[in-house]
């Protein structure tokens, strides 16, 4: 044992543990106001938002541990046995016997700068010696070990520290060891450091890297193992520690929490959520939004009552109506429960909409509704008997009653007493109005009837061939006639007719203009064919008053014209017109153009068409016996295995038909 220290022990005494960071702050951006709907049946819901942001306006290297022991042994573990050990062994402890110096200053005994070191406390050592001593002679394995270091959001991590550090090789050693949760492993198995000139200990600065399993680490520990053996050799400093510190490239992310958290329960209404963000030196920024749980949810409303019928039951012709109330009930609370009736109130004759509404403090309401009936079964009919005769007095009616509460009462207007029946009545209208013991009314009106008085004249305007009947007579020429009309009742009286019968109007029509057509031909106006002017033409293929060959079809066209004059009497006349097939060997440009030769013949034939289409042939009882395609120019057509006879050609191209009349013969 060599270079003997001054040497301060401070035994039992517990210091605070210092952790230095870069004095910067955080910044943090919160995410929009969130709105949503309330859970189903909740007064309120889970939600979740976006999380906020935050950066930090800390850049270069941040220190994430820092360690210089001015404060003492603080949280340290000190003299942790990691094997076997002497009675008095050398101890770890902290205090300025060995002084720290800035590398590569050599060692000073107490200059003030505690450090963390290796000393000697067997008596061999005496009083005397301090710092970084060890004797050599007594077995010692001990660990000092850091308090718990949180590398969370930390990488690329690198540990540094000053020491001095001597001994024996392996067998009197300083090493460097780490604990990243899973046991304690070796990081660097021997640090040495020079030795000055005066034989103290040179301080030398330490860099490692530590591993990754250190990186974003909540429990990293960091300590130092002192090991020698009791051979009594080995060479003082022992291992002084001065200065540790663990480092990070830029700048840790802030962490970030909320009031209340994303995805926890928030009532209707608006809830202001502070985030806030906290940097590695616990500086902080914060920010705010709102979370609005909007209540969409409307009230209920519980045992509606149904539908009510009840009779009447009270005075003034009204009920008195009980039922049970309804309840409601809201998600979040009912702020008002209304009706615009209630159990026990009177209601009048008829139907009544009896409406409850809930309200909740949100303004969602719901409303239950049903009908209160009260029933007048108070009913009258009235029976009548008619005056027999035209301005007699004779007529009666009786007003019978039903249901109600007797006694009745009675009022007949304009005449007819106070009784249920009313006598000696005239052709009228008259109203009963009954009242039974509640007061309830029942109104029934009647008509008196007279027979009509059939006395007088009257003026009557027939066309030709109608006729009028009176009583029993019947006339049909024009005159003036009196008839003497009995009724049932005996009631007569006298009726004179003046009768006007008009003759038809006379039609005159001319189709001698067009009393032959060809199938062929266009429509024909049948304006001017028939007088008076004025009339409607009706017959095959006739519209609107033209007459179409093409749709009357072959053969007698019967067409018929209809006049009716300003007396209402109508007339018709009708005439022939002869619709031809008209068939030629040449068609007109107005159809398909086209020549075909020789006709008659004897079976073969040429068709020269200006343009491509269709041919077909038909005999005269409309059967088809050729049909072909034809081609612009000349194309041959035969019908040699037909007989003699004649035969019909249709002819169709571009949307025209044309007809022409063939005769076959040897």
């Amino acid at each position: 044992m060599k270079n003997v220290y001054a040497l301060l022990f401070f035994a039992g005494i517990t210091f605070s543990a210092q952790t230095v960071f870069a004095q910067c702050g955080p910044s943090i951006t919160c995410p929009g106001n969130v709105t949503v709907n309330n859970a189903p049946g909740v007064c309120g819901s889970n939600v979740t938002y976006s999380p906020a942001t935050a950066t930090t306006t800390c850049s270069g290297t941040t220190t994430i541990f820092s360690e210089d022991f001015q404060a003492g042994v603080g949280a340290w573990t000190l003299n942790v046995n990691t094997g076997t050990n002497a009675a008095t062994p050398n101890v770890w402890e902290v205090n300025a016997s060995e002084g720290g110096v800035t590398p590569p200053g050599c060692g000073v005994a107490n200059n003030g700068d505690l450090t963390l070191h290796v000393t000697c406390t067997s008596a061999f050592c005496g009083s005397l010696i301090t710092g970084a001593v060890y004797n050599a002679a007594k077995t010692s394995n001990k660990r000092v070990e850091s308090p718990v270091i949180n590398t969370t959001g930390f990488s690329n991590l690198t540990l540094a520290f000053d020491f001095i550090s001597n001994g024996d090789g392996l067998l009197d050693n300083a090493s460097v060891v780490y604990n990243d949760g899973s046991g304690w492993q070796t990081l660097t198995a021997s640090i040495k450091s020079p030795v000055c000139g005066s034989g103290q200990g040179q301080w030398t600065a330490y860099t490692a890297t530590l591993p990754a399993s250190c990186e974003n680490n909540a429990n990293l520990k960091i300590g130092f193992n002192w090991t020698n053996n009791n051979d009594n050799v080995g060479t003082d400093p022992s291992i002084a520690i001065n200065n540790i510190t663990i480092t990070a490239p830029g700048a840790a992310t802030p962490t970030i929490t909320y009031d209340h958290p994303s995805g926890s329960f928030f009532p209707t209404g608006t809830t202001v959520v502070t985030a806030t963000a906290t940097d590695i030196s616990t500086n902080t920024a914060t920010c705010t939004f709102n979370v609005t749980v909007n209540d969409v949810e409307n009230p209920t409303i519980n045992s509606c009552p149904s539908n009510i019928s009840v009779p009447v039951n009270n005075a003034g012709c009204t009920a008195i109506v009980n039922w049970t109330a309804p309840t409601a009930a809201d998600n979040c609370s009912v702020a008002s429960f209304t009706s615009n009736h209630n159990s026990g109130d009177v209601f009048p004759i008829g139907t009544t909409a009896v409406t409850y509404t809930a309200l909740d403090p949100s303004g969602n309401s719901a409303t239950c509704s049903f009908n209160v009936t009260v029933l007048n079964n108070f009913d009258a009919g009235i029976i009548t008997s008619n005056a027999n005769c035209f301005g007699s007095a004779d007529g009666s009616a009786s007003m019978t009653v039903t249901g109600g509460t007797s006694p009745y009462t009675y009022t007949w207007n304009p005449t007819g007493g106070n009784n249920a029946t009313a006598s000696n009545l005239a052709a009228g209208t008259y109203t009963c109005l009954a009242t039974d013991a509640n007061g309830c009314t029942v109104t029934r009106s009647v008509t008196i009837t007279q027979p009509s008085a059939i006395t007088g004249s009257q003026t009557v305007s027939l066309c030709e061939g109608q006729t009028l009947t009176v009583g029993t007579s019947t006339y049909s020429v024009t005159g003036t006639y009196s008839d003497v009309l009995t009724s049932a009742s005996g009631c007569d009286s006298t009726l004179t007719t003046d009768l006007t019968v008009n003759p038809l109007p006379v039609i005159t029509m001319d189709l001698s203009s067009i009393d032959t057509l060809c199938t062929t031909n266009a429509s024909v106006s049948l304006n001017g064919m028939a007088t008076p002017a004025g009339g409607t033409w009706s017959g095959n293929g006739v519209t609107a008053g033209s007459l179409d060959p093409s749709i009357a079809g072959t053969g007698n066209d019967l067409l018929t014209y209809t006049f009716t004059d300003g007396n209402g009497c109508t007339a018709s006349s009708s005439g022939i017109v002869y619709m031809d097939v008209c068939m030629g060997t040449h068609h007109s440009s107005s159809t398909v153009p086209f020549t075909l030769y020789p006709n008659p013949g004897n079976g073969n034939f040429v068709l020269e068409s200006a343009t491509a289409g269709t041919v077909q042939v038909y005999n005269t009882v409309g059967e088809l016996v050729l049909s072909e395609k034809i081609v612009a120019g000349k194309n041959e057509l035969s019908i040699e295995k037909e007989s003699n006879g004649v035969y019909f050609v249709k002819i169709t191209a571009n949307d025209k038909v044309s007809m022409v009349r063939l005769v076959k013969e040897n």
